[in-house]
């Protein structure tokens, strides 16, 4: 919901006030379609940086796995856990 702010623009208030505060859904369509593509691509990277239970099976089925690709795995979660809290910060900081 947060994200229909940044779509949401002088013209469309001004839209709303000519036709006295009635909502045309068909002029909306567009913004709705930006938000929910935008929306749904923030949240597909979020989950990319967060799941991170894959990784934890494979260490725990490590029985074949030398120290040295241990170590490569849980450098990668490492990886990927501080780029989601950068990215999620980011986020804070611009208001989303």
């Amino acid at each position: 919901m947060a994200l229909n702010i940044f779509f949401f623009a002088d013209e469309t208030m001004h839209k709303m006030f000519l036709d006295y505060c009635k909502y045309n859904f068909i002029q909306q369509i567009p913004q709705i379609i930006y938000s929910t593509i935008v929306s749904q691509l923030i949240e597909l990277l979020l989950c990319f940086l967060s799941f991170t239970d894959k990784y934890y099976y494979e260490i725990k089925d490590s029985k074949t796995k030398s120290k040295v690709e241990i170590l490569q795995i849980i450098k990668c979660i490492r990886l990927k856990i501080y780029f989601f809290y950068i990215f999620s910060l980011c986020f804070y900081f611009i208001g989303i």
